[in-house]
């Protein structure tokens, strides 16, 4: 055995070579005697081989423990990042929710403001008249319903051809029409559905193409009209109710799963 590797260093403390030795016992080819004996050389403290082999043992057990420890905290650690960057994905989808809905508000908020705009213009250029109506000689109640007008779209083919044009054409017919059965009849009171899609909107990139009209402009013709329509049934029948509900073509967003029900064009219209 060569006692000079088994020496205390230089600013080692007694415990530091104490470790030292037990844990290299076998490196450093050592006897628990041998090992006693350097203790005593060193710390002048006399202690049994049973001690140090007992000392080692205890050391080892503490070395697990604090390996296991650190193990510990290192999966709790992982775990909290792992939950950290869900929360942040959470949050950050949220966000992007919030900031869709604030989009979509902002943008319909804008629209509604530009039509009211544009319907207190026209409301000046050309206010609605109508006369006290005739008296009729039933009691009677009809309904007329009015649904997919598509207003703004062009089509010319074989089957059908249509504009904005013959859309006022087609609109004169309906009215016209309208009277004649009401009177025909002794109607005293008419019922005005509305039921959607009198606008051709932006549903899809094709109907988009085929629009001679943006959405704006569509909405205050219909609306214009639409009053137009009203008013001359008021002079026409002793009472007029009219009612109006959503459809597809009416939504502020192309993509459905965006649209939000109660943000339609069709409820700027009334």
């Amino acid at each position: 055995m060569n006692i000079s590797l088994h020496l205390r260093q230089l600013n080692e403390s007694l415990e530091q070579y104490k470790d030292r030795l037990v844990l290299n016992k076998e490196a450093y080819n050592l006897s628990w005697n041998a090992i006693a004996q350097l203790w005593f050389d060193h710390a002048d403290d006399r202690k049994s081989d049973d001690y140090f082999r007992k000392y080692r043992k205890r050391l080892f057990k503490s070395e697990k423990k604090e390996l296991k420890t650190v193990d510990s905290q290192g999966t709790e650690i992982e775990d909290k990042i792992i939950q950290y960057e869900k929360t942040k994905f959470k949050v950050q989808d949220q966000k992007r929710e919030y900031r869709n809905l604030i989009r979509n508000d902002a943008r319909f908020e804008h629209l509604k403001e530009e039509l009211i705009r544009a319907v207190q213009e026209i409301a000046q250029l050309k206010p609605l008249n109508w006369n006290r109506p005739y008296q009729s000689i039933g009691d009677k109640e009809a309904v007329a319903l009015f649904s997919d007008w598509h207003y703004g779209i062009v089509s010319d083919n074989y089957f059908n051809k249509f504009n904005p044009n013959i859309f006022h054409e087609r609109v004169k017919v309906l009215v016209h029409k309208t009277i004649e059965y009401g009177k025909l009849h002794g109607v005293k009171k008419l019922h005005v559905f509305n039921l959607g899609d009198i606008v051709s909107g932006i549903l899809h990139v094709s109907v988009r193409v085929q629009n001679t009209e943006d959405i704006i402009s569509q909405v205050k013709v219909v609306s214009e009209v639409m009053s137009e329509v009203l008013a001359k049934f008021s002079s026409e029948f002793e009472e007029v109710k009219f009612y109006s509900v959503r459809g597809n073509h009416d939504r502020v967003t192309a993509n459905k799963h965006d649209a939000i029900s109660k943000e339609s064009f069709a409820d700027i219209v009334p």
